[in-house]
């Protein structure tokens, strides 16, 4: 097995996971790149919804905040250099207000965003339900799996 480099950051502006919470979204990100590899390393991010809103008008044209965003950076990030070769961005401000409705904790759906956008990193698409039901069924068996 490959192992992928793997690099979990915060924003200056967002208050961090514990010790603890990090290691264990390690572990859940660890075990999802095990098992649908994505093509090499992965930088995942968390921000707030104004950072998150700007990357999402940016990027996909879309004025206003949303929950995770990944970004395949294919051969714009060659191995050779260390530069991750996709990157995940959270919104806590998102996540935070989704475990609030799903009465989880927020440890947990950061799990499940960031699952969700390592998949989209490993090709997975759901432009289906029946694709975003196996996406989600992968999902939550991962989070199950720690």
């Amino acid at each position: 097995m490959v192992k992928r480099a793997l690099r979990l950051l915060v924003a200056d502006d967002v208050a961090g996971p514990s010790r603890s919470d990090s290691a264990r979204l390690r572990r859940w990100a660890q075990a999802a790149m095990a098992e649908f590899p994505p093509s090499g390393g992965v930088d995942i991010v968390l921000v707030d919804d104004a950072a998150i809103r700007e990357l999402n008008v940016r990027y996909r044209g879309i004025d206003q905040p949303t929950d995770v965003l990944s970004f395949d950076l294919g051969d714009a990030a060659p191995a050779a250099t260390g530069a991750p070769a996709g990157e995940i961005y959270i919104s806590v401000d998102r996540a935070r207000a989704q475990a609030s409705e799903l009465d989880v904790p927020l440890l947990e759906e950061l799990g499940r965003l960031m699952i969700h956008g390592l998949l989209h990193l490993a090709g997975r698409d759901h432009p289906t339900p029946a694709e975003l039901e196996s996406m989600e069924a992968d999902t939550e068996r991962l989070l199950a799996g720690d």
